[in-house]
């Protein structure tokens, strides 16, 4: 079952591949803000180091559902 961590990760390969993509990306996932740098480094909030396993457990208390912030 998609947990929607694979549509986060489809957002970063667009801004990999685009030019002009911007860097960070911000999301807010539940009541949590979830960044994703240009190195592929994950924080949560305004700097609390996050991985994979994590942002893929926001994703789950909120339903799969988030909300892009910053394009």
């Amino acid at each position: 079952m998609a947990d929607g961590f694979e549509d986060l990760l489809t957002e970063a390969g667009y801004r990999l591949i685009d030019p002009n993509g911007k860097w960070p990306i911000t999301w807010v996932i539940g009541d949590s803000w979830v960044v994703l740098s240009e190195y592929w480094e994950w924080t949560v909030g305004p700097d609390e180091p996050a991985t994979e396993e994590q942002i893929r457990k926001l994703l789950a208390r909120s339903g799969g559902t988030y909300d892009l912030q910053d394009y």
